[in-house]
């Protein structure tokens, strides 16, 4: 006979009736309280200031074999780190169109699959430059208001891809209101743009609100993320990799204070050189983390 744990027998004593009535009742209680958030984007203005750090780390062991027999391989690793201190000039619509920016660190260094090291430093480490979205795209110069040459504008283009649009972040969780321990409903093509490289495909994504609380002195939403992408950096080479952690936003506002993603990766792949066949199969983990600071 199958029993429900949750059955009250009403026909026993007064006082089991009333226990499970004080149980009935605590249970809907609890449910009607759960804390709620309603999210409100809060539009950036003049004047505004946000510094930001993003580092990246992601190792992996690979299994290399040549013609089928086993050789011996390196672990691959790679690490970016990103620090830039932003400043807004000027604000068109919903869209911030004129900006100064002081840039940090802006490193990578990887060992790459022949063992060999590789470190670069961006051009634009060091550098402060204003920013201003027009017809022909973004412009940039100098503080002293000279132009930059073009190496150093693809690298600012390539970072801010999206300048003079909308912040496209800011707006996943705009105007919804959830319960904690609910899934938060989040337009696919906002995850796709922020939260990926453009080169991986994103198979799987969810947003649940953990819990409220207060962080740099204000109330904030913890937000379990979970991504499932997958992706090709390379012809020969197939990505894979399933990231878990978690996004914190400020309420009132909308804006990221925080993020962390880690888990597990495979890479795999196979060439022919110098007429030999080589496969690799590698596994590994991808860390991601991400922190921002807002003056106001």
């Amino acid at each position: 006979m199958n029993h429900n744990p949750f059955h009250c027998n009403f026909s026993a004593t007064k006082p089991v009736r009333s226990l499970c009535a004080a149980l009935l009742f605590a249970t809907f209680a609890a449910a009607a309280t759960a804390q709620e958030v309603a999210f409100k984007l809060q539009l950036p203005k003049v004047g505004d200031e946000r510094g930001s750090k993003w580092n990246m780390h992601a190792k992996t062991e690979l299994s290399v074999s040549i013609n089928g027999a086993p050789v011996a391989a390196p672990t691959v690793e790679k690490s970016e780190i990103k620090v830039r201190q932003e400043t807004v000039l000027s604000v068109k619509d919903d869209a911030v169109t004129k900006m100064k920016v002081a840039f940090g660190e802006m490193k990578t260094s990887e060992v790459q699959a022949e063992g060999v090291e590789k470190n670069s430093e961006s051009p634009l480490s060091g550098r402060t430059f204003i920013l201003e979205a027009g017809a022909d795209g973004l412009s940039a110069t100098d503080e002293s208001g000279k132009a930059v040459d073009e190496e150093t504008l693809k690298e600012l283009k390539d970072n801010y891809k999206r300048f003079g649009k909308p912040d496209r972040f800011f707006k996943l969780f705009d105007g919804k209101t959830v319960r904690v321990g609910d899934k938060i409903d989040v337009a696919r093509e906002i995850v796709v743009e922020t939260m990926t490289d453009g080169k991986s495909q994103l198979e799987a994504f969810t947003f649940t609100l953990k819990e409220l609380r207060q962080e740099q002195g204000v109330e904030c939403a913890v937000v379990d993320v979970a991504l499932k992408l997958k992706g090709q950096p390379q012809p020969a080479m197939t990505f894979a990799a399933e990231l878990k952690g978690e996004l914190i936003v400020e309420v009132k506002t909308c804006w990221p204070l925080s993020m962390r993603l880690e888990g597990p990766m495979t890479i795999t792949g196979a060439q022919e050189q110098d007429g030999q066949q080589i496969d690799f199969d590698g596994k590994g983990t991808m860390r991601i983390r991400v922190t921002a600071k807002y003056g106001k």
